[in-house]
């Protein structure tokens, strides 16, 4: 029925979005949308892409990006959040925000 097969791991939400950010193509980028609480400081939309610059010295392998919210559309105004090589700590951030991908 409904029973997982032996040897089968569920992936936790956590996993699923750094599995995201690891598969993630040069020329794209993935695109989350925060909750309204994070709208006036963060900003009401995180970009994740992958760094043109990475295997330079002191350069990470993903870049983030934030973006205000008008008339809850993005604003066009990114600035860069961070930069980081680790999807997973990404992904935990992502997820205790309450940031939702979208399509």
């Amino acid at each position: 029925m409904f029973w997982k097969k032996k040897g089968e791991k569920k992936l936790s939400p956590k996993e699923i979005i750094a599995n995201q950010i690891d598969q993630l193509a040069e020329t794209k980028s993935l695109s989350y949308k925060l909750p309204e609480v994070y709208w006036t400081g963060l900003g009401g939309f995180v970009y994740i892409e992958t760094n043109p610059k990475f295997g330079e010295k002191k350069e990470r392998k993903y870049l983030s990006f934030t973006d205000t919210v008008v008339d809850g559309k993005p604003a066009g105004k990114r600035r860069q959040l961070w930069a980081f090589d680790s999807s997973r700590e990404m992904a935990a951030w992502l997820i205790e925000r309450g940031a939702e991908l979208l399509g």
